[in-house]
């Protein structure tokens, strides 16, 4: 009796024992790793943790295998996913365990010709909030981020310590000096629920405006104008070609056919790249990007983004056309330059 009762004992012991010799586990990204110095930085739980690392030895794992290089694993670089192994009754890390780190779009199924590429599932995963828009500039020094959102310029702070850049589809070894990122791309911002800073930055390459799309026909051209034009004449006629030199612009009669939408010019802000106009008795907010084509009344190039914006007939009260897809602005119709106009 009093053996078995010892052998209870004994296992109870065991087992509480077990229970209480259990490792304890932190989990976060990777910071930063100072294998001479024997400390390990992790973000976890919104902040940075330092951990001294064990003399002895560090076992790591990666993807569930123990590497050979250990501390010098190529996987232990900043931002990756890493669980620290730390004895219940110590406070050195005796063991690291990595997730080989993926960019969200790698566990994505590919898109299929033609179709649009998927953003990031991020935010339906619960874990972080995606906002969307294009880019007016980037602060590397200060970490911001602006970006047009919703017909106006809205800053964003980056998060300094572990902030991803995402191209296509991988991740940028330049960051925030990949060539990707210049005024007018398309971005998403990646930003945790519980956070303000930004801690992805994805951008998809903008096509060719004019890739896939079919052009449009020329609008027709006045009788009159900054050109030379041969006017159309009947058989037998012998009226001279009309110039902008020998005979003044009709101002009567009917306007060109421009499509798009018409409005009249309120304001210009080259600096901010906005172009204010009025629709139907309406203020609108035109947000011009680097691609935004400014087309004169006979159909001529006046230029792109800030050199078209500059032109002098885009005065208050100035009758225009623009085209918009979406939120972009694609054209601005130009009208035809008063004679009193320099």
């Amino acid at each position: 009796m009093i053996r078995q009762w010892v052998a209870g004992v004994a296992g109870l012991l065991i087992v509480i024992g077990a229970a209480a010799a259990a490792d304890k586990e932190v989990k976060g990204k990777l910071v930063s790793l100072d294998a001479d110095g024997r400390k390990i930085t992790v973000h976890s739980e919104g902040k940075d943790t330092e951990f001294g690392l064990n003399s002895r030895g560090v076992e790591v794992t990666v993807n569930g295998k123990e590497s050979k290089d250990g501390l010098k694993d190529k996987a232990l670089v900043k931002g990756a996913e890493v669980t620290l192994i730390i004895p219940p009754t110590g406070k050195l890390v005796k063991g690291i365990e990595v997730e080989s780190k993926k960019t969200a779009a790698a566990e994505r199924p590919k898109a299929a010709a033609g179709d649009k590429p998927e953003k990031p599932k991020t935010a339906a995963g619960g874990d972080d909030k995606e906002v969307s828009g294009k880019l007016v500039s980037v602060d590397a020094a200060d970490h911001k981020i602006t970006i047009a959102e919703g017909g106006k310029h809205v800053e964003y702070p980056l998060n300094s310590r572990s902030l991803v850049v995402t191209v296509n589809d991988k991740e940028s070894k330049d960051g925030l000096k990949d060539k990707a990122l210049v005024r007018g791309a398309e971005v998403t911002l990646i930003i945790p629920l519980r956070g303000k800073l930004v801690k992805e930055i994805v951008i998809e390459k903008k096509k060719a405006a004019s890739s896939g799309r079919t052009t449009s026909l020329k609008p027709k051209e006045p009788t009159t104008g900054d050109d030379t034009e041969k006017p159309k004449t009947g058989a037998g006629t012998t009226e001279k070609p009309r110039t902008a030199s020998t005979e003044k612009p009709k101002t009567s009669g009917a306007k060109p056919d421009v499509k798009g939408t018409p409005a009249t010019v309120v304001s210009v802000d080259v600096a901010k790249m906005l172009l204010i106009v009025k629709v139907e008795g309406k203020n609108v907010e035109l947000t011009i990007s680097d691609d935004t084509k400014f087309i004169g009344p006979r159909g001529g190039n006046r230029g792109t983004g800030e050199k078209g914006l500059k032109d002098d007939v885009l005065a208050p009260g100035a009758e225009i056309h623009f085209v918009k897809t979406g939120k972009q602005v694609e054209e601005i119709h130009l009208p035809v330059r008063k004679s009193s106009d320099k």
